[in-house]
């Protein structure tokens, strides 16, 4: 008895969980091994530790039997009354239909080898228990068992293990690469709409423009009164001819032509050229009127033959 009682055997006052009557039963069972004691020192040993409604039932089934009780007697008697045989069918059924599903490994061996007890002549040898344990894993666990060499249960616990621990860690490596390439992407999208979402905005933040423009082929004249036209805007000056600001004077098409502008009369002389400094950009209207009276100016002028009688008359 003190031997038995240093090992600090589980008591047990009945319960409605028949696993932990279960558990009871084999805790009891395995530290009963340990001191080595025949079948009767076995259940005077393990029904000391009932107390409760258990010792009740003890008390009730011991005298009912009248004489030395086994101790499989007393553990088929005890199973029945504790863990109903409704109970053990369940259970038993819910062993055969068992999958991991979203359990981790450790929580399949853990649910497994607790239900397993409920089917004794389904699991006792490696070989059952094997297969029964295989059918239930996971597709792509159970594949990588086929190509496993394992010579018993424990093996393949272990390989299983293993097999989970390589998994989670390709799983893993996938979803660090998946995020590098998204935060990578938001990145460039980001610096994208940082330093080209401005330039391509509507007005007062309306949809985008459409910045896209038709190619335009010129010619060298061409291409450079173009040139000067653009700069000419984008200086804020404008020509000393006709005053358009879209051109300089250079490329004037009124260059070389006599302009109401210029002329206006021959006392005051030539007009000085306004720019924008002095009056504001000249409308396309007003840009257009010097050309309409550069079409219409006349100069007159005679001949070297009336000059020489000193008939004619000449004026600008």
């Amino acid at each position: 008895m003190g031997e038995f009682m240093r090992l600090k055997p589980p008591s047990f006052a009945g319960s409605h969980d028949p696993l932990e009557a279960e558990d009871r039963i084999r805790t009891t069972e395995r530290k009963l091994e340990i001191v080595n004691c025949d079948g009767a020192t076995k259940v005077a040993l393990a029904t000391h530790q009932l107390t409760g409604s258990a010792l009740s039932w003890w008390e009730a089934f011991h005298a009912a039997k009248k004489g030395v009780v086994t101790w499989k007697e007393f553990e088929e008697a005890f199973r029945q009354h504790h863990v109903p045989k409704a109970v053990r069918d369940k259970k038993a059924e819910e062993f055969r239909n068992l999958t991991q599903g979203n359990m981790s490994m450790q929580e399949y061996i853990q649910k497994f080898t607790e239900l397993s007890r409920y089917t004794p002549s389904e699991v006792n040898s490696d070989d059952k228990k094997c297969e029964n344990f295989i059918r239930g894993l996971t597709p792509e666990i159970k594949t990588l068992t086929y190509t496993c060499d394992y010579n018993n249960f424990s093996m393949l616990l272990n390989r299983v293990i293993k097999l989970e621990e390589g998994k989670k860690e390709e799983k893993s490596h996938l979803k660090r690469k998946f995020m590098e390439i998204k935060n990578q992407r938001q990145d460039r999208q980001f610096r994208q709409r940082s330093f080209g979402g401005q330039a391509s905005r509507g007005p007062y933040g309306g949809p985008p423009r459409n910045t896209m423009t038709t190619p335009t082929c010129f010619g060298p004249a061409q291409s450079n009164a173009q040139t000067q036209q653009t700069t000419a805007r984008d200086n804020g000056r404008a020509c000393y001819t006709c005053g358009d600001p879209s051109h300089f004077m250079n490329s004037c098409p009124l260059r070389g032509k006599p302009t109401a502008s210029t002329f206006s009369n021959p006392v005051d002389g030539p007009k000085q050229p306004t720019t924008t400094r002095n009056r504001p950009v000249a409308s396309s209207q007003s840009v257009r009127q010097p050309q309409q009276s550069a079409n219409k100016a006349r100069v007159n002028h005679i001949d070297a033959r009336d000059a020489r009688r000193g008939t004619g008359r000449g004026t600008w």
